[in-house]
């Protein structure tokens, strides 16, 4: 089938002028691994293929979420990577240093980031590591993130050292996962008695007896 010149004109009209990455410190990575392979300028903009991009990126668990846009009027293509959060990390056996976000979630990071809270296995079985996914998605955002290291005794024991608050040095025996929501209310309502202020543990294995020292 003959191809009218009109069609080859509106072809490199709507066709990618400008590709835009935003992946914050890892963009250089993102465009090796996009462009050109997934994305190139004189590509017609119609015919990006999102699936291919998402597949693309599959293979970075640190990855959250990716979105991609397109200007019809600037003729460019915005593909914005959100990157996981860190909140703790972990060596495993074999050396590799891996990380969990707020949901619990495992992955790795491109580059190592400051500051990030390490956890402590006694035996790295899979029941510890849901332990302490559990305990990062199950806490308050404010309590994870006033965390300075968490050690996993076994698959019902968690102690997490925190600075909150006027309690700057408090380690927390949160036991199993169970009950979360209890040991939080405790934790508070001890912590805010003034015959409390300078206690520096809390055991809350069994929520409706704690031990405070």
């Amino acid at each position: 089938m003959a191809v009218s010149a009109y069609s080859l004109g509106w072809s490199r009209l709507m066709s990618i002028q400008k590709i835009e990455i935003d992946a914050g410190a890892e963009e250089q990575l993102i465009q090796q691994a996009l462009v050109p392979s997934e994305i190139a300028t004189g590509q017609p903009l119609a015919r990006i293929n999102v699936a291919h991009i998402n597949h693309a990126l599959g293979s970075y668990n640190w990855i959250q979420a990716v979105s991609i846009s397109r200007n019809w009027l600037t003729r460019a293509v915005t593909v914005k990577v959100t990157p996981r959060t860190p909140v703790a990390q972990f060596q495993s056996s074999d050396g590799t240093i891996h990380y969990l976000d707020l949901s619990g979630t495992l992955f790795e990071l491109p580059v190592t980031p400051p500051n990030v809270p390490a956890i402590t296995f006694a035996t790295q079985d899979l029941a510890s590591r849901k332990l302490a996914a559990t305990l990062l998605s199950g806490l308050p955002t404010d309590l994870v993130q006033a965390m300075s290291s968490l050690v996993i005794s076994s698959a019902s024991s968690a102690t997490m050292a925190l600075s909150l608050d006027k309690h700057s040095a408090l380690t927390v025996q949160w036991g199993d996962a169970s009950s979360l929501p209890l040991k939080v209310s405790v934790l508070r309502h001890l912590l805010a008695l003034p015959e409390n202020a300078k206690i520096h543990e809390v055991d809350l294995s069994i929520p409706l007896s704690p031990v405070v020292k």
